[in-house]
Formats: structure tokens, sequence, C-alpha cells
């Protein structure tokens, strides 16, 4: 193979290698002493045995040294490369099979398998091309090692392709393929890519081991689809495949997902009676009770009469789990117990105690427990956005900012997450959100505008709302509540269009509520001719499963009134008359005066509702 050959995809070309010791070709340092009974041996013969030594002992030096003997061949060069794949020195295995001068599919295998190893899979791409170039047939071990390449280094898609580009080759995929396939399309967290691969894997008559299995089942972890865990759970067990507990963590993990703790309890019992159970197993059953708190607490009993001492992470997991059903106090118990336990708190249980306290006033105990966290040194910057949180919640806008200071301070640097956390703090601050977010630069986020963008809307400032709305890149994803404050504020700019077409937007992305509706048809029922757009909103609001309110019916009644629609007008009265009576207190008496008012309207179309509107009101009060 030339020099100069360029083995890397889209113009890389390969890491300078690190020569051997002795500085590269020329006089070798002495390997030791001849071993007993290998003095008859040739030279060629004892660069192999001393090539086995090094990477028996993952020597990788010792193995580019002995290969610079100069009696190498494609034997010693395979040896030495798993030498340095051995001990994770991939450019030097790479540079091994450059300097060859007889490349062969082992060597390229080795080289494959370094790489990945290493999560080059770009280098790995890049060789698996080459070989074809170099004559070197391809065989299933070299996708084998490339996928897993791609798997460590989260490139799901590209290790799924792979297994197209085998069948386009006509090599046969093995179980050991899919298994790498199925493990990195999990990895990257694209469990629907490993579902697909079920029918591939039955297409080429490979039958499932337990590793594929595993795979199945964590892919139903992550999309929650517990049925189909427990499906392939039982398929293990009549197939008389080996279940592990790995099996059967996954299978609490999929319940958990699902909320469906009583399987997952159920699924830890017969780990039990298997006695496959470990202390593990009792933490991913308490992670599966989510918010169900009083059950994680008797997973943890069970826990401890089967013998399995006091543990951090169970612990930490009955304090989330608490913290998830908003029990604080049952939270803070059970994290302030655990030095009498001899449990040593660490900063993820620090953090989930704090977050306990981002309801009610609670903040000065996450005060106070940001305080013990500091002085035991397991604070980060989730610690600090925790107690963020906690101010957020209690409108601590002054403590919030203190907090970043304090950070900062401590060389604790803020992330995206900080300044929007303190942002939302300052709801009643506009200008305050308005200082951060120009703090952040190009640090900004959606989390941030969208705060930043709520505490202008509440002060009436709509005109920096929608500086900071048009300011995000357009694919930025948006939430709820700043397309509702967005299209608010086009409407009070008498800018209705932009407010359909965002609210068009708002559907689209599956991030509008009744608020949203309701901003919209604020926008267009002042307009004298748009009382047809305000009917089909209403209608919109029905096909979306919202159920409208008095304030919708209202600007449906404004805008008829606006239109001279008188008909359709009385008609939306009546429907807004009926809902007022389903109110608590609802009393049609009360709103007479109203009600011949509106009638009178209909009868004399110079009287608008925007004259009675002092009369509706004083009805209502």
């Amino acid at each position: 193979m030339p020099p100069e050959a360029n083995w890397g995809p889209s113009g890389q070309s390969w890491p300078q290698p690190l020569r051997a010791p002795c500085g590269g070709p020329g006089p070798i340092a002495p390997l030791g002493a001849v071993p007993e009974g290998c003095a008859e041996l040739s030279p060629k013969q004892l660069t192999q045995q001393a090539l086995k030594a090094c990477g028996q002992r993952s020597d990788w030096q010792g193995a580019v040294a002995a290969v610079g003997l100069g009696c190498s061949s494609p034997k010693s060069s395979a040896l030495a490369m798993g030498a340095c794949g051995k001990a994770s020195r991939w450019p030097q295995a790479l540079f091994l099979l450059h300097d060859c001068q007889r490349q062969d599919g082992v060597m390229c295998n080795i080289a494959l398998s370094s790489c990945a190893k290493a999560q080059q899979w770009q280098r790995a791409l890049g060789l698996l091309e080459e070989m074809g170039k170099m004559s070197i047939q391809e065989d299933t071990i070299s996708y084998n090692c490339a996928i897993s390449a791609c798997g460590k280094a989260l490139q799901s898609f590209t290790a799924h392709r792979l297994i197209e580009q085998m069948e386009g080759r006509r090599l046969a995929p093995s179980v050991v393929t899919f298994a790498s396939a199925m493990d990195a399309c999990n990895r990257g967290g694209f469990w629907q890519l490993t579902l697909t691969l079920v029918a591939r894997l039955e297409a080429h008559s490979v039958e499932a081991n337990e590793y594929i299995y595993d795979a199945l089942i964590h892919s139903c972890a992550l999309g929650g689809r517990w049925q189909q865990a427990l499906v392939f759970l039982s398929q293990m067990s009549s197939r008389d495949l080996a279940r592990s507990a790995s099996s059967f963590h996954a299978a609490i993990g999929a319940c958990g997902a699902c909320g469906r703790w009583a399987e997952a309890v159920e699924l830890l019992a017969e780990l039990g009676q298997r006695r496959l159970a470990k202390i593990s197993s009792y933490q991913v059953a308490i992670n599966a009770c989510g918010p169900f708190w009083q059950q994680a607490l008797q997973v943890a009993a069970s826990c401890a009469s089967q013998g399995f001492g006091a543990d951090l992470r169970l612990q930490t997991g009955l304090v989330a789990a608490c913290e998830a059903a908003s029990s604080w106090a049952q939270a803070l118990s059970l994290f302030h117990g655990m030095p009498e336990a001899k449990i040593r708190q660490d900063e993820q249980s620090f953090n989930v105690a704090i977050r306990a306290c981002a309801n009610l006033e609670l903040w000065a105990n996450a005060l106070s427990l940001l305080q013990s966290a500091n002085d035991g040194k397991l604070s980060s910057v989730i610690t600090y956005n925790s107690a963020l949180k906690s101010c957020a919640v209690n409108a601590q806008w002054q403590i919030a900012l203190a907090l970043l200071k304090d950070a900062e301070e401590r060389g604790i640097k803020r992330d995206k997450v900080s300044l929007g956390t303190a942002c939302t703090a300052c709801a009643d601050q506009w200008q305050q959100a308005l200082h951060l977010y120009a703090s952040a630069g190009e640090g900004t986020s959606e989390f941030l505008v969208t705060a930043a963008a709520l505490a202008c809307a509440k002060a009436q400032k709509w005109q920096q709302v929608l500086v900071l709305f048009e300011a995000l890149p357009k694919e930025s994803r948006l939430g709820v509540e700043l397309y509702t404050a967005a299209i608010d504020a086009y409407g009070r700019g008498s800018l209705w269009r932009r407010s359909m077409r965002l609210l068009g937007s708002a559907l689209k992305a599956r991030e509008a509520n009744l608020a949203t509706f309701t901003a919209a048809a604020t926008a267009v029922a002042g307009e004298k001719r748009l009382w047809r757009q305000v009917l089909q909103l209403l209608r919109d609001v029905r096909q979306q499963s919202f159920q409208a309110d008095a304030a919708l019916f209202r600007l449906g009644v404004m805008a008829c009134e606006r239109g001279s629609q008188w008909q359709l007008s009385l008609s939306l009265f009546a429907r807004l008359e009926n809902l007022r009576a389903l109110e608590p207190g609802g009393s049609g008496e009360a709103r007479r005066p109203e009600r011949d008012k509106v009638r009178a309207a209909s009868r004399e179309p110079g009287l608008g509702l925007f004259e009675v509107r002092s009369a509706r009101i004083e009805a209502e009060t």
C-alpha cells in the first residue's frame, strides 16, 4: 500500500504514528534474554514469540519494537496490531497495517476492531472502503467491527445502513451482526430501528440468542412498550434461553416507563425466586415505582429483608420517588437519615433533595442544602440549577440572581438551564429578565427566550415580546406559552395575519391550547370584517377537543356584533348564558340587564357591544 494512501472519509488523513521506543528503524534495544528452549528458534519465530508475550501484557511499545527487528510478516504485524488494539492504541495499529507490505483480511479486521474499541467510526468506515480498493474481500467480521464502532459512537443510522450494505454485497449477517446493530440503535435512543431489525433477522434465518433478546427488551424499555418487553422475556423462557438479571432489569425499566409499578414488582419477585436478584435489581425496581413512593419503600424493605445492606443509589432512588410525588417532607426525611444509616451523601442525592424543595415556600430549605453541598464540595451546575428552580417557583428573583453570582465565584460555569431558570424567577421583573437574556450572548436558548418573553408579556411590554420572538432561529422548537405570547403580541400590534399564521404553526407543532386560540381570536375579533375567522376558530377549538370557555364565546359575540351579524350574536350569547349557568353561583337573573341590552343592540345597529361592556362587567360582579 502506498504511504500516501488516504483511508479516512472526506479527505481525512491518518494520524502520524508513534514510532518504537528506539526511535524507528535502525538498532533496536535488546528485548531481553532469550527464553529457555527458544535458542534454536529462527529470528522470525523469536519475533512472533516476543509479540505474543507483548500481546498478553498489552505491551504495545514492545510489540512495535519487535516488528521493527526486520523479520516482520503479515502474521507478526497482526500480532503487534492486536497488542496495540488491546492497549487502545488505534493509531499505532493503523500505522502497522499501513507499514506492512502485504495486507490481508485478518490484519484489516484487527485494525477495524481497534477502531471499534476507540469509537473511531469514521476511521472504521474509511478502512472498510479501502479494503475493496486493496482487493481484500470484506467479510462478516469486518462489518461487525464497523457496526460496533458506529454503535459506541452513537451513530445508529450508520450502523443500520451497514446491514443494508452487507445484504447488497451478499454477505450473510450473523447473530453478532444483529446484536451489534441493535445495541447501536439502542445507544442512540432509536428503539424503533432496533425493532425493525427483527424482520431482517428472521429473513436471514438467524436464530436469536440472549444478546438479541436483551437488546430487544432494552429497546422496549426506551420506547415504553412494557407489554412487548414481557412478551420477549416470555419467549426467552420458551426457547430455553438463559434470562439474565440484565434482561429482567430492562423489562422492569419498561414497566416503570409506563407507570406499571405492579408488573415491575412482580418481575422483581421472579428474580428473587430465581436467585438472580442483586441490589441493583432493587434499585431498578424502586426507579420503576416512579411517584408511587409507598411502593418504593416496600421494595426497599424487601431489599433489607434479603440481607442487602444500605446503599447510596437505592436510598437516592427513594428520595427521588418522594420528590416525584411532591412528598417533600418524606423526601427530606429520607435524605437527612442517610448519615445515620452510614450512607455518605453524594452530589446526586443533594440534587434530588434540593429539587424536592421546589414546592410551596421551601426555598430556604433549598439554600440550606446547597450550602451543605458546597461545604462538602459536592455542588455542580446541576445542584445550583435545582436551587434556582426552587427560587423560580417561589418568585425569589433576587436570591436567584445571587445564586448565579455565587456559582460564578466558585468557578461553576452556568449553563442554559441556569439562565432560563433564573429568568423564570424574574417573571415579575421584566427588565431583569431582559438583562439575563442579554448576558447570555450566543449561549441563549428557547427556554431563556420563553422566560424573558413571558416576563415582558406579563408587564404588557408587547414590543419586547416580538423582538425576543423574532430573534429566535427558524429551526427553534417553541413551546405553547411562547406561541401564545407571540400571537397575543402580534394581535395587540394589529398584525392579525401574523397571529393567524403563527396559530397554524403552533397547531402543526402540536403546541396549542385553549389560551392560544383565545389569543388568536382576540387578535381578529376587533376587526370589523373578520367575524367569520372568529367563528372558524370556535369550530377549530372543538375539533382540537378543547372546551370553549366564556372568554372565547364573548369574543365571538363581539366579532359578530361588529360585523352586524345580530342573529349569530344572539345565538352565541345564548350559548354563553348556558355556559355561565353551569358555573358555580351562575344566575340568569343577575345578567338580565346585559341580555336586554344585547337584544336592544340587535334592533339598533348603532349600539355596539363595546358600548355595553361596562354594564356587562357590573352584571358579572
